[in-house]
């Protein structure tokens, strides 16, 4: 099979030749010299020009001396690294803007999309508003007759998307965060128009928060019986992680840090902590 520079350059971004350990970027620089070097020697083989060393029967009679195209060590940024991955492939591949906040999307949503989607058909019946979050996949900008812009966006997390609608209002108001690849909150709500819906009532990008994050949560101090506090040892030791455990007890200034075999990992432990004591134990 041959190659044309375009195919190269499509392999490079997707990460084709990452097993060969060179950064992406560098090679993506030199692809053109590789491409002409490489052909160059192809035609001195068809016309029966060969190096010494082959002529004298060293090696296959195909010597490639002398074609070494030296590859700087730079390489693309991480979000343009998998902007290519996304652009070449569909999907990521290396890694996922989602992963930095995986938790945070965990405890600032009412679930991951694919369970409020399991949940759309009870949420559009009694009218209630969730909180989704993830990345915009795609944003598509459209004009109503009067003349109104209104939008319809594919918001995606790790697990699955959802279409959410803008209204003409809405779009007016939250269009600054509308771009593809952002990563926001988004409060929608469930409704049935032939089929299930989710309208958007409002957003915010998510900032990605670095480092290690803490995990609060807020229990009433009657909360706190041996029963529950079995209960929160038992769940916290289930999803061990490298996040802190700190809990406040509603008085002024009473909260305590557990010890470090508490650490969790946060996007893992918060469903089973809401289940337990109730969405408002996580204090976002």
């Amino acid at each position: 099979m041959v190659l044309n520079r375009r195919s190269m350059e499509s392999l490079i971004k997707a990460g084709a030749f990452d097993s060969f350990g060179v950064p992406r970027l560098g090679f993506l620089l030199k692809v053109d010299e590789i491409c002409d070097v490489t052909l160059s020697r192809r035609r001195d083989h068809s016309l029966g020009i060969t190096t010494l060393f082959a002529a004298f029967g060293e090696g296959d009679g195909h010597d490639w001396e002398g074609t070494d195209v030296p590859l700087s060590d730079i390489e693309f940024d991480k979000a343009v690294k998998l902007d290519f991955e996304r652009e070449m492939l569909g999907t990521y591949i290396s890694d996922h803007p989602l992963y930095e906040v995986e938790s945070q999307l965990a405890t600032k949503t009412d679930g991951s999309i694919i369970s409020v989607r399991e949940r759309g058909e009870e949420l559009a019946r009694t009218g209630k508003a969730v909180t989704v979050g993830g990345i915009l996949a795609e944003v598509q900008i459209r004009t109503t007759k009067m003349g109104k812009q209104y939008a319809r966006v594919v918001l995606e997390d790790l697990g699955a998307s959802m279409e959410i609608n803008f209204s003409a209002n809405n779009f007016e108001k939250f269009s600054g965060f509308l771009t593809k690849d952002n990563i926001v909150l988004v409060k929608v709500r469930p409704g049935f128009d032939e089929e299930l819906r989710f309208s958007a009532m409002d957003v915010e990008l998510l900032s990605v928060e670095r480092g290690n994050e803490e995990l609060r949560l807020a229990l009433r101090p009657e909360d706190l019986t041996q029963t529950s506090i079995g209960a929160l040892r038992e769940i916290l030791s289930r999803y061990p992680g490298r996040s802190p455990v700190i809990v406040e007890t509603g008085g002024a200034g009473k909260a305590f840090k557990l010890g470090p075999e508490f650490n969790v990992n946060i996007a893992s432990v918060v469903a089973d902590l809401r289940t337990e004591f109730g969405r408002n134990v996580i204090k976002a």
